[in-house]
């Protein structure tokens, strides 16, 4: 996690990660705490792409 420093933070998952994350997170004012959790489903999309090892699928006009 990365802390913008905007009120947004950045989660980069490592490469290929498909699954379910669990976050939990504290908030505090130095008197009161309180503490939460958050579910977070990551799909990569790259790897549910399809393979070609020849490209076919570029070859303009011509059938595959």
């Amino acid at each position: 996690m990365i802390d913008n420093q905007d009120g947004t933070w950045t989660l980069t998952p490592n490469a290929d990660f498909n699954g379910q994350l669990q976050l939990s997170y504290e908030i505090s004012d130095g008197t009161a705490t309180i503490t939460s959790a958050v579910d977070v489903v990551v799909l990569c999309l790259m790897s549910l792409l399809p393979f070609f090892a020849d490209n076919k699928a570029n070859r303009k006009n011509k059938p595959f």
